[in-house]
């Protein structure tokens, strides 16, 4: 009845932690926003305090910035998208004033500007509509 205790021990404990501190080694190195003494830390807490290390880690680990990043553009991307035409069209208007473009060259460049983010917009919703 030996092996039986021991094949529990290492199905419901060994395997589990080993799985546990991998997953926690490997995502405190992919992790592009930790410093490399939050790194070192981290590294140091995961193997010196088997249990409570990774699990420390888990509840407090941010998370990634790549999704924190996708949430906060869905809700300003057209917001962004109209303040730097916005900021373009004041730039051509400038450059218009000033003598350096035509009257022409400032329709066409704004007749562009206004016509490209409607077209990315559209193609982004395109991918956004095929992806769920």
């Amino acid at each position: 009845m030996n092996w039986f205790w021991h094949a529990l021990w290492i199905a419901f404990v060994i395997i589990p932690l080993t799985l546990l501190w991998t997953f926690c080694l490997v995502d405190v190195f992919v992790r592009r926003d930790l410093s490399g003494w939050a790194r070192f830390a981290w590294v140091f807490a995961i193997l010196v305090l088997p249990l409570f290390g990774p699990l420390a880690y888990l509840v407090s680990r941010p998370q990634p910035v790549d999704v924190v990043n996708l949430r906060t553009a869905e809700g300003r991307s057209t917001e962004v998208s109209d303040v730097l035409v916005a900021d373009e069209v004041l730039k051509l208007d400038r450059l218009r004033s000033d003598g350096v473009i035509t009257d022409q060259e400032f329709a066409a460049q704004k007749a562009r500007l206004l016509t490209v983010p409607s077209q990315r917009d559209a193609g982004r919703s395109a991918q956004h509509t095929s992806r769920v």
